[in-house]
């Protein structure tokens, strides 16, 4: 509700709305069937605009799209609002494996975007899956936009008890070079932080050989810092004693100690 009123205040009162995009989310882990609606509505109202450029369902995984984005018709209401003019783009924002975004996509032809966390470090996550889910993205020839590419501030900063340096620039290019990027969402906290993140943007440069190698280097760095260290995760994907494959277990554990 305060995000919106700003919004409203600092950026819809001072600017006509063809010079930025606005975008919003349903937030599909709490609503009821009967709050769909009112919840659109009241966040136009809230935000003084007549429609999204680009409203996404938050949070969708298998569980909430079998349930509640079922039940509700989620997607009907969505093509109902592109329809009304009320949004102009249809977009989720993804937590889950690449292959229920693969069967969201099949079914839902009518997504135009959608939003995963995406970071060097997280490519060939067991967990993240972000390499393979932007490709599942972009085999269906949507949108990308990239959430965590600094991981948090963890890839802005140097990995423990290694001579390596990094920055978030490095972070940043790595997903900007990427094919169907619409935003890179970078998280930043302060004035500094935004002016280097533009300037890392501005006037684009892809990674080098180079600096791809450096990265490598750090991802591996990262992990040895963690109680697990670099391992090879992937090689417990196949051993799911309750379901949830140990490879995911252990990677984010490591992960979360960093």
């Amino acid at each position: 509700m305060e995000n919106n009123n700003a919004i409203k205040k600092y950026l819809v009162e001072r600017h006509p709305h063809d010079c930025y995009m606005l975008a919003s989310k349903l937030p599909v882990f709490f609503i009821q069937k009967e709050e769909v609606v009112q919840i659109f509505n009241q966040q136009l109202e809230n935000c003084g605009v007549e429609y999204f450029d680009y409203f996404l369902l938050h949070n969708m995984n298998i569980h909430h799209y079998n349930s509640v984005v079922k039940s509700c018709k989620m997607f009907e209401h969505m093509q109902e609002w592109k329809k009304a003019e009320k949004i102009k783009h249809i977009a989720i924002s993804f937590h889950d494996s690449a292959d229920v975004l693969d069967l969201i996509l099949s079914e839902h032809p009518e997504i135009e975007a959608v939003q995963i966390a995406l970071n060097y470090y997280d490519w060939n996550s067991a967990f993240i899956q972000a390499k393979a889910c932007f490709e599942v993205i972009r085999k269906y020839q949507k949108q990308v936009i990239i959430m965590g590419p600094v991981k948090g501030g963890m890839l802005a900063n140097p990995p423990k008890n290694s001579n390596l340096t990094a920055d978030a620039s490095l972070a940043l290019r790595f997903c900007g070079e990427l094919d169907g990027v619409l935003a890179i969402l970078s998280g930043m906290s302060n004035l500094t932080q935004v002016k280097q993140n533009i300037e890392s943007m501005k006037d684009f440069q892809p990674l080098s050989n180079e600096e791809k190698a450096y990265i490598e280097k750090l991802t591996v760095a990262y992990k040895q810092g963690g109680p697990l260290g670099n391992i090879d995760f992937n090689q417990y994907k196949d051993v799911k004693p309750h379901g949830i494959s140990l490879a995911s277990l252990l990677e984010t554990y490591n992960s979360c100690m960093i």
